[in-house]
């Protein structure tokens, strides 16, 4: 998280968090690195922060990318965030409710939009067992 948050300090977000865009230093296992900047873009211009536009278009890593991600909005710090949330999750359960089959490029499209209302309703839950204090 502290590798998110400094690089959100620079006023840029990653855009493909995933697992394997974090390493851990051979020499200093505590010692982490955020890699592959190839989708991360600035979120500020002269000072304020973008707006959201709608893009219909997907970028990064379907199986860890936010909610508004997958609907196709422009991604902000938030959606980092998310994802950082998504590979927690991964590592307590080994999955995500949302994965379910191997699909090549064409087929991983078409199943865009059905993930994205499928994530939509988890987070959902998610939440409002979150806030019913079911992890307590």
């Amino acid at each position: 998280m502290k590798r998110i948050e400094d690089l959100h300090s620079i006023g840029f977000i990653h855009s493909d968090i995933k697992f394997e865009n974090i390493l851990i230093g051979k020499e200093d296992p505590d010692r982490i690195y955020l890699i592959d900047f190839g989708l991360s873009r600035s979120y500020e211009n002269k000072g304020l922060h973008i707006n959201c536009e709608e893009l219909n278009v997907f970028s990064g890593n379907l199986l860890f990318a936010s909610f508004n991600s997958c609907a196709g909005s422009s991604q902000s710090r938030r959606d980092d965030v998310e994802s950082v949330l998504y590979l927690f999750l991964f590592l307590l359960n080994n999955c995500l409710p949302w994965k379910s089959g191997n699909y090549n490029d064409s087929q991983l499209k078409n199943k865009l939009n059905e993930r994205a209302q499928n994530k939509a309703l988890y987070i959902k839950k998610l939440y409002k067992d979150l806030n019913n204090g079911i992890f307590y």
